[in-house]
Order: C-alpha cells, then sequence, then structure tokens
C-alpha cells in the first residue's frame, strides 16, 4: 500500500437543508486554491483524441459558464476547490481543524453534474455566440481536471492479490432527460439536472441518460499527488461522447437546447467504516480505500440566481441525505448548488459544434440587435433590429441575475430596419441584457443604465 501525502475535499456538514433561506456552505482551507499542474493531459472515452471538429460548419467553439457568470453576475474571481465524490458514506475524511488537532466526518457528497444552456445571455461578456433554441448542437468534447488518491494498487480477493481498477462513470442528457424545477429564495429560483426519477439509489445512475461513458482507473493515472513537494495538481481529463446532441425547440419549450452531464467514481475496494480515503494530518487513521475529486469554483457568500428559462446553466450534486433514494425538505435526487448562499460551480468546458450555423442564420428573420444611447442617458432606449420578413417581435429586459423586470407585448414590424422605443423609468442604475424574439428567432444584446 502506498503513503502518500494525501488531501481533503470541501465539505458540506450535516444541513438542516431549507430552501427558503440561504444554506451554509464549507470549504476546507486544505482544498482551496489548488494549482493545477500541465504534467500530462490524458483524453478519455471512445475514439478519444485531442482535436477539435473537422465538419465544416461556421461555428465551434469551447463554453464555460462559470467564467461566463464570473465575469457577468458573480462580481469577481471565483476561488477553486476541490469536491471529492464518493460511492458510499463509510470512508472518513481527516481535516486540521484550525487548533493543531484534527477532526474527520463523512464524506456528503456521491454525484456530481452540471447543465449547460448556450442560450445564456452571460456568454455574450466573454464573447461567446448566444444561441437561439432553433439551433441544435453537437457536444464534441467536454473537458474538466480530476484528482485521483490512489491508496491501494492491489487486494487480496481471497485467490491472490489483484491489480485495483477503479471506475469514473460520466452520463449524458439531452434535454429529454432533463428536469426544471424551482425553489424560492427571496424568488422564484431555477434549476435543472437530470430527470430526478430516473436516478436510482442502487447504482447512482441515471435511467434517462443518453449514453454512459465507463472510464477505468489504474495504477497508471495514480499521479495526482506529489508527495516530494507537497502539493496537489490535477488531470485535464476530455471525453468524447458518441453523436451527443441537443434537442431544439418544437415551438413552445423555450428552454430547450438545455444538455446536462454527471459524474460518479465507484472504488473497486469498497471502504469500510473508520477507513479514511483522505486525509490531511493524523496517520493513525487507515488509508485503504482510492478517491477521486474535481475542480469546482466558488463564490464566498454568493448566490447564483436563475430566474429566466433563457438562463438555465447550473451545477447540481447528490449529497448523502439524498443519495440513497429518500427525498429531504421537498428535494430528490439531486440538488442544485444555487441552493447555497455561496456557489459552488463545477468547472467544465464544453466544445460544441452547430452544424450549417450559415444557413440558418440565413433563415432566421432577425439580426442585428442594438441599444441606442447605451449607456441610456434619458428615459428611454430603442432597440433597434433588422427583419428579412414582416414579423411579429415581443421583447423581454432582464436585470444582472436573469430577472424580467420590463416586458414589451409582441407586435408586428415590417421587413428591413425597425426601432422599438423602451422606457428606462424604474430601472436602477446597471447592467441589464435586452432579448428581442421572433417565432423563429431570439438574439440578445447588453446596455446600460446610468
Amino acid at each position: 500500500m502506498k503513503k502518500l501525502l494525501l488531501f481533503g475535499f470541501g465539505a458540506i456538514g450535516f444541513l438542516s437543508l431549507n430552501a427558503q433561506a440561504p444554506i451554509n456552505h464549507k470549504i476546507y482551507e486544505q482544498d482551496k486554491n489548488q494549482g493545477v499542474s500541465n504534467k500530462q493531459t490524458i483524453y478519455v472515452g471512445p475514439n478519444a483524441k485531442n482535436q477539435m471538429s473537422k465538419r465544416a460548419e461556421t461555428l465551434q467553439d469551447i463554453y464555460n459558464f462559470a467564467e461566463a457568470y464570473g465575469e457577468s453576475m458573480m462580481l469577481g474571481a471565483p476561488e477553486s476547490y476541490i469536491r471529492w465524490i464518493s460511492a458510499d458514506s463509510n470512508a472518513l475524511t481527516v481535516y486540521d481543524d484550525g487548533n493543531g488537532g484534527s477532526t474527520a466526518q463523512h464524506n456528503g457528497i456521491h454525484v456530481v453534474g452540471t447543465s449547460f444552456d448556450p442560450k445564456d445571455s452571460a456568454f455574450i461578456d466573454i464573447g461567446k455566440t448566444v444561441l437561439a433554441r432553433f439551433n441544435p448542437y453537437t457536444v464534441d468534447t467536454i473537458r474538466w481536471v480530476q484528482y485521483y488518491v490512489r491508496n491501494v494498487d492491489s487486494i487480496d480477493l481471497g485467490s491472490g492479490n489483484q491489480e485495483v481498477i477503479d471506475t469514473v462513470f460520466v452520463q449524458y442528457f439531452d434535454f429529454s432527460g432533463i428536469s426544471l424545477r424551482q425553489f424560492n429564495r427571496g424568488g422564484n429560483n431555477l434549476n435543472t439536472a437530470p430527470n430526478v426519477d430516473g436516478y436510482k439509489a442502487k447504482t447512482r445512475l441515471n435511467s434517462t441518460a443518453l449514453y454512459t461513458d465507463t472510464i477505468l482507473l489504474n495504477n497508471a493515472y495514480g499521479d495526482s499527488v506529489n508527495y516530494q513537494e507537497g502539493r496537489l495538481f490535477g488531470r485535464t481529463v476530455g471525453t468524447v461522447p458518441p453523436d451527443f446532441k441537443s434537442l431544439s425547440t418544437n415551438g413552445t419549450q423555450v428552454q430547450a437546447n438545455v444538455v446536462a452531464m454527471s459524474v460518479f467514481f465507484k472504488p473497486m475496494k469498497k471502504a469500510q467504516l473508520k477507513d479514511t480515503f483522505v486525509n490531511w494530518t493524523n496517520p493513525n487513521f487507515k488509508r485503504t480505500t482510492n478517491g477521486l475529486g474535481v475542480r469546482f469554483l466558488y463564490w464566498t457568500d454568493h448566490a447564483q440566481d436563475i430566474f429566466s428559462i433563457y438562463r438555465l446553466n447550473n451545477t447540481f450534486w447528490t449529497p448523502g441525505f439524498l443519495v440513497d433514494g429518500q427525498t429531504f425538505n421537498g428535494w430528490k435526487s439531486y440538488l442544485p448548488t444555487t441552493a447555497y448562499n455561496t456557489t459552488s460551480m463545477f468547472d467544465v468546458d464544453f466544445n460544441i459544434t452547430v452544424e450549417n450555423l450559415s444557413a440558418r442564420e440565413l433563415a432566421k428573420d432577425l439580426s442585428a440587435v442594438k441599444v441606442y444611447p447605451n449607456p441610456a442617458t434619458g428615459n428611454q432606449v430603442a432597440a433597434v433590429f433588422n427583419l428579412t420578413k414582416t414579423a411579429n417581435v415581443s421583447a423581454v429586459v432582464m436585470d444582472i441575475n436573469g430577472r424580467t423586470v420590463k416586458t414589451l407585448p409582441s407586435g408586428a414590424f415590417q421587413k428591413g430596419l425597425n426601432e422599438m422605443v423602451i422606457s428606462t423609468e424604474g430601472l436602477s442604475k446597471g447592467i441589464y441584457t435586452l432579448s428581442v424574439q421572433t417565432d423563429n428567432a431570439v438574439e440578445a444584446t447588453k446596455f446600460v443604465v446610468q
């Protein structure tokens, strides 16, 4: 068995979970601001390779909604920490208690995941194209950073020692396998996660997934702890899902085109009570099981509130009080990290390709949406846009949290350049998003009220 300098996870203590109020989210000092080295990059999954798609579509880009939210609405750069994933609650994590001693607790997170919605206007601030719900896309690659603790390389199964092979399950979901839910924290917050009724407590997997990617980890992967330098580093992992496509709208569901992914780690050797898979301080605790963590980003005392069905980017996880299929304070299967006063986000890159975007852009009847003057200097602004044909046009103004603060009713506009007058009376100083919509297109732009 290896003896390594081990590391811990940012844990949630036992919570009296009430979605009506902010929830404390404790992150241990040992898990904060973990550096990521470039020692090794590995791509895993079916037909894995480090490349962009070679199809000839006009849009192919990498989206990271944590980066977009940091620029757009979280008001400051995030800190990073490690979120550890556990198959059960038997393994202990031992931390420095800050007073010269140590504290041990059971791991509380079992499944982690994230939804992805390219319709989110937050992507404007990092220079990304905001898609309409009519633009289906292919997810070519998903990349994140993993940390793999390997305490044991072989075990005796009764017929001699056998190499330990641990397993990571990555599941992919299109809109048909996703649940949209609400909770109240000063407003009707929205969140998305895999279908709550599809979650299977026995396997920790979800039956509504399009595909389950099975990743096997052996000794070759066990390099996430650098005990000589006394520090931790991560390994970038990319998966290439087979034909993982979004679903465009049928004309009634504006939240369509959202996809999701989830990660679950299952060690070959099950943890027994008082086993320790992460140990910062106390060598007396047994280390006889392996562990996996992923990098999360968080904003202290800042909640990520989602109020718009055009903005369904959020992270979710399955904590210990939901893992066995029970319902707790109305929550079932998955809990959004937006339920916490301190928001955590799974730091994930989505590499997407929009097929035949150029042809779709020609088919769209709406383009070139701008706001004048910007910044707004009086009590009204003009929304200017171009139509390729006569169309009914409506618009909404959203604040920095995606909350609709002004709605303009639908009206008929003629082909060519058009203008829609929007009153700014009652709007506080700040940044707003104008979303203009026709029957087959949505365009968004930002403006400032001074």
